[in-house]
């Protein structure tokens, strides 16, 4: 049906390779506090376990950045995290040709082309920029993988490029 579907974030190669050694060096991390935190320290040992947990479990959540739409609305997820946007909200869509690369990656808020920007990136290239007619943040930015794809299937008027 058109206008409801779900798609992944895609992810760069580097990205996953940083999240992937991250995730590796603070399992071993984990693994060797074992041994490196002197047994009369049980309460430090303890509180380590836990925040090397935390972490481990946070950056396997908040990797996990998904956009979409479902009836009325779009939206992108990120872990626990949902933003949404109501169709009738959106002033006009367009096709970003590239994000800047000072941007980084999760979710970010910008001043961007004189307003307030909520983006939600997890590459730098081409993207989705919704414009909206209230609210804090009146443009949104989806790095999906596709924007044309992505708009067709929302059922977006997008704006043709110049």
């Amino acid at each position: 049906m058109l206008g409801n579907f779900e798609e992944k974030a895609f992810y760069s190669a580097f990205v996953k390779s940083v999240v992937a050694v991250g995730l590796v060096v603070l399992i071993a991390v984990l693994f060797f506090s074992f041994d490196w935190i002197p047994d009369q320290l049980s309460e430090v040992k303890a509180i380590t376990v836990i925040g090397l947990l935390a972490a481990i479990v946070s950056l396997a959540l908040f990797f996990t950045m998904r956009f979409g739409a479902r009836g009325k609305n779009l939206y992108a997820r990120l872990g626990p995290l949902s933003f949404k946007v109501d169709k009738k909200d959106i002033e006009l869509v367009e096709a970003l040709p590239r994000l800047p690369p000072w941007g980084g990656w999760g979710v970010r808020v910008w001043w961007y082309r004189g307003g307030l920007a909520l983006a939600f990136v997890s590459h730098h290239k081409q993207a989705l920029l919704i414009r909206k007619k209230s609210g804090l943040f009146k443009r949104i930015v989806l790095s999906v993988e596709n924007p044309k794809d992505f708009a067709r299937k929302a059922g977006l008027k997008l704006l043709p490029r110049k």
